[in-house]
């Protein structure tokens, strides 16, 4: 089997170096600085908030990246000459892996719908 490279870790490993890592900054930073003002703490803590939803929707972007790199992967697993082969022997198998791809695939199909998947900074599914 080829293993191909995983351009899904790319992408997010690049989105966390160039634009998540100022959130993870502040958010540590804001966690270590003593009472000051009361507008100032209520002004901090609303912009932590926005930086840990940032910070968790990439979390999130990177775990459906390894979902698609997983189903890539029993993809090519499904194409390799002797599982054509044996394709008759398998079939109770291949439903099971069928259901299962289904269910991940739905699963993607509703959450791209409900959720921005960004693929990078500038283009969100």
């Amino acid at each position: 089997m080829t293993v191909m490279p995983r351009v899904g870790q790319t992408v997010i490993q690049n989105l966390n170096d160039t634009y998540l890592q100022p959130f993870i900054t502040f958010s540590s930073t804001v966690a270590t600085i003593a009472q000051v003002h009361p507008y100032a703490t209520l002004a901090l803590g609303i912009l932590n908030a926005a930086a840990q939803s940032l910070i968790k929707q990439a979390k999130i972007d990177d775990d459906m990246f390894d979902l698609f790199d997983t189903l890539r992967t029993v993809y090519n697993f499904l194409l390799e000459d002797d599982i054509i082969q044996n394709i008759n022997s398998m079939k109770e198998t291949l439903g099971k892996i069928a259901q299962v791809i289904n269910d991940a695939a739905r699963f993607i199909k509703n959450y791209s719908e409900t959720t921005k998947f960004c693929v990078s900074v500038t283009f969100c599914i």
